[in-house]
């Protein structure tokens, strides 16, 4: 009987240290998920729903794009219209779009492809205006260059996020023969 006790109270024991180990790392977990959300580099945080017009710029080429009732509307071809669906998207992923570095320090722009962008993003929400300027990209360590027109710093975004919003836009906008 002594010998049974004692297995159960080992037992409880290794129990009670398990569940304070998982507890441990379930906390840290936590908190490194939280700093995780505060060290994150925005550069554009806004509430997509509220841009009003977009342009996209490709390799010089300038499309504009406002927003009615029924579609997004072309500045230049008024019967072209895009359906919200379609341009919801890519305007969310400009609207948050999340670096993976800010570059506050730097020599010129050339050598990060932004000296004079081809390719870019304009959004337009209530009295703002935030435009968005695609520079060269990063063999080195993966990523492209992007920097805010507003904003002094040069951003690095993923390779993802860059080929989505131009990729996006791109084939949407081939697919109507805009481009």
């Amino acid at each position: 009987m002594k010998k049974e006790k004692r297995r159960i109270a080992v037992l409880l024991l290794l129990l009670c240290l398990l569940a304070a180990v998982c507890s441990s790392i379930y906390i840290s977990y936590k908190k490194k998920e939280g700093k995780a959300a505060v060290d994150a580099i925005w550069v554009t945080q806004m509430d997509s729903g509220k841009i009003e017009a977009f342009s996209f710029i490709s390799e010089g080429k300038v499309l504009s794009f406002t927003k009615e009732e029924d579609g997004w509307v072309d500045g230049n071809n008024e019967s072209l219209k895009l359906e919200f669906s379609v341009v919801k998207g890519i305007l969310d992923a400009a609207a948050n779009l999340k670096a993976e570095e800010k570059i506050v320090e730097y020599g010129e722009l050339s050598e990060y492809g932004l000296e004079s962008p081809k390719n870019g993003i304009v959004l337009v929400r209530e009295e703002e205006m935030v435009t968005l300027q695609f520079g060269g990209k990063n063999e080195i360590i993966g990523g492209y260059y992007l920097k805010r027109k507003d904003d002094n710093a040069i951003y690095l975004v993923e390779d993802e996020v860059f080929e989505s919003l131009s990729g996006s836009l791109a084939a949407l906008l081939i697919s109507k023969g805009l481009l």
